[in-house]
């Protein structure tokens, strides 16, 4: 009876050690994903805002006032 004691538990240590380092995993994952998402925000943010300023500065040259060839009702 004692031998079955100590299979489960090894068993249970093992299955703790497994979930302690999947769990571990999980977080490492979710965190590196996180910082790629922030990244690509701050990334995206910096297009936009340097998208918003070539769009003043061309119109501030008149370049967008000009005839480009699209109609316009």
């Amino acid at each position: 009876m004692i031998e079955f004691f100590w299979i489960v538990g090894v068993l249970a240590l093992i299955a703790g050690v497994f979930g302690g380092v999947v769990w571990l995993a999980e977080r490492k994952v979710e965190a590196e994903l996180k910082e790629e998402q922030q990244h690509e925000s701050f990334r995206r943010l910096r297009e936009a805002i340097e998208a918003d300023a070539r769009g003043r500065e061309r119109l501030a040259r008149g370049e967008l006032l000009q005839d480009d060839g699209h109609r316009r009702d």
